[in-house]
């Protein structure tokens, strides 16, 4: 009998948990119904979680085992925060430990760290920095006479900034 405690809050697929959607037709006062099947929310630190503990916390049975009287059924596969109980489990999380691996702790790893996008980037970067001393880029597109221009445009703004803020100042020391 495959058996887990659950050691954090999880969303599992438990047998029966369902959404009943109600609905009364504005015109004819008719009400219609639909069930819909939902996972359930199982928290171990919730109070009414808790008091179907059982001596070594709550249990939970992977669907097709044998249930205790308190266990709750789930369907699909265990998570990495399910801790086996048994052989039958421990085997069972075995089989999928290689679906567990975190996406942000295996990027410092030999999963990630190696793979070939990172080797590519690190050629390409080596591509681009080549043949620039400490990785300058030059300018030489920008023609004296564009560089002169965006220079003026840049003093008159400061210019009106500065008429702007003055005015500014002046109505509100009027106002007080």
């Amino acid at each position: 009998m495959a058996r887990w405690k659950l050691t954090a809050a999880h969303y599992l697929s438990v047998p029966g948990t369902k959404y009943r959607h109600r609905e009364t037709d504005s015109t004819t006062g008719e009400e219609a119904e639909q069930d819909f099947l939902v996972p359930r929310h199982l928290d171990p630190k919730d109070p009414p979680i808790q008091s179907r503990r059982l001596s070594n916390g709550i249990i939970y049975v992977h669907q097709g085992s044998g249930k205790v009287n308190g266990d709750f059924t789930f369907e699909g596969p265990p998570t990495p925060d399910m801790e086996p109980m048994d052989d039958e489990a421990r085997e069972i999380s075995e089989s999928y430990a290689d679906q567990w691996k975190h996406p942000i702790e295996s990027l410092g790893g030999e999963d990630y760290g190696t793979a070939v996008v990172l080797r590519q980037l690190e050629v390409m970067m080596r591509e681009v920095l080549a043949g620039r001393p400490g990785g300058a880029v030059s300018t030489g597109g920008v023609s004296t006479e564009d560089f002169n221009a965006l220079k003026a445009q840049v003093e008159a703004l400061i210019n009106q900034n500065a008429q702007l803020q003055e005015q500014l100042t002046q109505k509100s020391e009027r106002r007080a």
